[in-house]
Order: structure tokens, then sequence, then C-alpha cells
């Protein structure tokens, strides 16, 4: 489940201003060492772009110094932060999103029809990230890039199919919305409620919110 945030209907997440690209970088809470030093090398492959781009970048606690040091003798206009808050608005205002692969990271990408640059964590229970991964991949919706093929040359290429192509980029936002499940946790809280009321029923508590059973729902 998400956020209700992220469960709004697409009028909430409208594009942009035109004029900088927006490359939003997670690495997950913990931040992802590999995608800050690939994101770190193609800053310099991007340059010839760097009045066109802005990133917001999540670098976690460990790579935090050394990564806003690079922005900020890059020239690129940046937003560095070793964790972010309030993530629903930096989808809604991302051109494109280079992540990890989690099941939570995916329901947020696609409730917000967002185009993003998937880079499994190698070592995820069952490879399960990859899996994730390449469903979007398989609904043109996402762009999938191993962890062990990732470099600065992957990320810049990436990052510039998107730039340089908006067609195809509106193509695979569309293709990510549909993805979307954006009321998940209605659903779950409805089944929430209804198998409270049946157990209420049962106890001889029925229309009742509250009896000899509780459920407790978000």
């Amino acid at each position: 489940m998400i956020r209700e945030e992220f469960c709004q209907p697409r009028e909430a997440f409208p594009k942009g201003p035109r004029g900088l690209f927006r490359v939003l970088v997670l690495g997950g809470s913990q931040g992802a060492h590999s995608i800050n030093v690939a994101m770190m090398e193609a800053l310099e492959s991007l340059t010839s772009k760097r009045g066109n781009i802005h990133i917001t970048h999540q670098t976690g606690e460990s790579d935090f110094a050394m990564v806003k040091r690079v922005y900020e003798n890059s020239g690129f206009s940046h937003d560095v932060r070793p964790f972010i808050d309030g993530m629903a608005e930096q989808y809604r205002k991302a051109s494109l999103v280079i992540c990890r692969a989690g099941a939570t990271t995916l329901a947020e990408v696609t409730a917000c029809g967002k185009v993003s640059v998937l880079i499994p964590y190698p070592h995820a229970a069952h490879n399960h990230q990859e899996k994730n991964a390449r469903v979007l991949e398989a609904a043109n919706a996402g762009e999938l890039v191993l962890d062990h093929e990732l470099s600065g040359t992957r990320i810049t290429q990436s990052i510039l199919r998107a730039l340089e192509d908006p067609q195809r980029l509106e193509e695979m936002e569309e293709n990510s919305y549909q993805l979307g499940n954006r009321d998940a946790t209605e659903k779950v809280r409805q089944i929430c409620m209804d198998l409270l009321e049946d157990a209420n029923r049962k106890s001889g508590h029925a229309g009742k919110t509250q009896g000899n059973y509780v459920l407790s729902c978000f």
C-alpha cells in the first residue's frame, strides 16, 4: 500500500513547467552507493545539457557530503539531501525517476505515472526487485539497468533518451500511469472493515464498530 498523497487523480500530478528537465534520483532511505557513484560520473558526460536539467538526489547519510561536493562543483541546478521528506511532491515535479525497484517505490512511481530508470538491488530476496523491474520494462513504462551494468555512461544514455524524445517519454508516462493501483489502500481498508463486521456479526455485535474483535487499519 502507499500513502494517501500518492492516491490522487491524475490532475493532481500535472506536468512541471516547461524548461528544466527534472531528474529525481533515489536509492532508498539508506541511499545506494552504486547509484550515487554512477550519477556523479554521469554529470561530466551531461555537461552540455546542464542548463536544461535540474537534479534532486537522495543520497543516504554515508555518501551525502561527497555527492553534495561533486554537485556544487558541477554547475548543475541541484537539490542534494541525505533523505527526502514529502516524496509525493518530488514525484509530481519529476520528469524522470532513477531508483531501485522495491515494491513500494514502484507503486509510488506508477501511481504518479512517472517514467523510471530501474536499478534493482542485486541482493534482494529471491531477486524480487529485478522481477518487479521487468514488469515495468515489458510494459514500456520504465527502463531496466542491472546493478552490475550500472555506470555513468548508462545513466547518461537513459537521461538523454528521455530528455531528447518527449513523445516517447509521454507514451511511457501513460503506460506507467495505467499500471498504477491508486485505490489499493482503500481496498485493503474495506477488506479490514468487512472482516471486522463479519467477526462482530458472528460474536453477536453485528453493525457495531466495537466488539470482541478489533482490527487496526491504516
